[in-house]
């Protein structure tokens, strides 16, 4: 009887343990801001947004055209639109089914009026902090990007769940994130899949600079409670930048 009883309370604990886990799948991509060639590829991507059925999508090199289109969208009514207040060729964006504790814009140090969406999601008990950010982009910008991810860090500090994504723009070569690697876990780092891949993407060989290669430009950082339960590079020509869908789980 004794042991019944160890055993009902056993799996009693794995319940609730589980019951207090909650998954989410997130979508992360840098759409490509040409307009021109939008006209063709804009409502294709629009569609594989829906198709991925994300809970949090965020986006980066978001035009005005653009925008206009997300928004016309009837499927995409579902998600609350958190856009960076800092707007003028394009921006970066944030779509959630999930409740907006808090959002605001952070203003990076740039020469490219470059930011970061500042997003609280989810309830008190299951609070996520996604920042969705995209970096100085030269080749020689390592300095200003650390600098970047120093300040996104810091303001980041005080909360316990927080996932930092987007487009990086450095490779495993860099090491533009030797600080910000000893706290975060990078997802994406064992599978080493390219994001911008200039020898299969026709756009990528397009937009890359003289003597860019390939390279994981496009990343995912998590701290806290959280465990990544998929990592999937979706290998689509629709931008210079592949997009990436992961699945997190997030505990008490």
């Amino acid at each position: 009887m004794r042991h019944i009883k160890i055993i009902v309370v056993f799996f009693s604990i794995i319940f609730t343990c589980q019951a207090f886990a909650i998954k989410i799948k997130i979508l992360s991509w840098n759409v490509y801001f040409d307009d021109r060639s939008g006209q063709v590829r804009y409502p294709k991507i629009i569609k594989h947004i829906i198709n991925q059925k994300a809970d949090v999508i965020c986006l980066q090199e978001v035009t005005h055209d653009f925008l206009k289109r997300l928004k016309s969208n009837v499927v995409l009514q579902q998600y609350q639109f958190i856009i960076a207040n800092r707007f003028k060729h394009y921006t970066n964006l944030t779509l959630t089914k999930l409740s907006i504790k808090s959002k605001k814009t952070l203003r990076l140090t740039s020469r490219m009026n470059r930011v970061a969406v500042y997003s609280v999601l989810g309830s008190s008990e299951k609070e996520l902090l996604v920042v969705n950010l995209h970096l100085e982009s030269m080749l020689n910008d390592s300095p200003i990007r650390r600098e970047q991810l120093n300040f996104v860090q810091e303001v980041t500090r005080n909360k316990k769940n927080v996932l930092i994504c987007g487009d990086f723009n450095f490779g495993d070569v860099e090491k533009d994130d030797i600080k910000l690697s000893k706290i975060f876990f990078d997802i994406g780092k064992q599978n080493k899949s390219f994001t911008y891949d200039i020898k299969n993407n026709k756009l990528a060989a397009k937009t890359k600079f003289k003597i860019e290669t390939s390279r994981r430009l496009d990343r995912f950082y998590i701290r806290g409670s959280i465990a990544s339960t998929n990592y999937k590079v979706v290998k689509t020509f629709l931008s210079d930048h592949y997009p990436i869908l992961v699945e997190l789980k997030i505990s008490q």
